[in-house]
């Protein structure tokens, strides 16, 4: 029998809790429950445990593989667009130099075209306060620690959760 991990647990819960209950039992039920909630916590909890760590490092060396792999591909997009760059720049240079505004080459029309306005700014600090957008940030680390000295923060509390940790 293959349980999951979901089984395994509940059926545990579902054994120590009928143990627990008043239920009466017979010496022989009772030892029969026991032995199978023994086995589930002590044989088929710890082997479907082990399955999902073994799982769970495959994935681990699948994701680094991956990550390697995204990694390869954006540098060898980057260096693609930086070339196309370049010969755009290029394009733009010659038909500048050479006076002309548009060229007909074959299946291909290449022109140039002014780009829209855009805003340079030469000094931010006097741009007028009405151009300047203010962002706020939460200092959640002055704020972990403030809570941790017993002082009040409002609107933050302190909660601690749980994590798996697999050594």
């Amino acid at each position: 029998m293959n349980l999951s991990l979901y089984a395994i647990a509940n059926t545990a819960a579902d054994i120590e809790a009928f143990l627990d209950s008043e239920a009466p039992l017979d010496a022989e039920q009772e030892a029969l429950l026991t032995q199978a909630l023994d086995r589930a916590l002590h044989e088929l909890l710890p082997a479907k445990v082990e399955n999902y760590c073994k799982a769970m490092r495959a994935f681990d060396a699948f994701e680094a593989g991956c990550k390697d792999e995204e990694e390869r591909i954006r540098r060898r997009r980057k260096a693609v667009e930086n070339v196309r760059e370049r010969m755009k720049e290029r394009l733009r240079y010659a038909l500048e130099t050479t006076g002309q505004a548009k060229v007909e080459a074959g299946t291909f029309v290449v022109a140039l075209q002014a780009n829209p306005p855009a805003v340079e700014v030469e000094q931010e600090a006097l741009v007028p306060a009405q151009y300047q957008v203010v962002t706020t940030t939460l200092d959640k680390r002055a704020m972990l620690a403030a809570l941790k000295a017993g002082d009040d923060v409002p609107g933050a509390k302190l909660v601690r959760g749980q994590h798996v940790r697999i050594r």
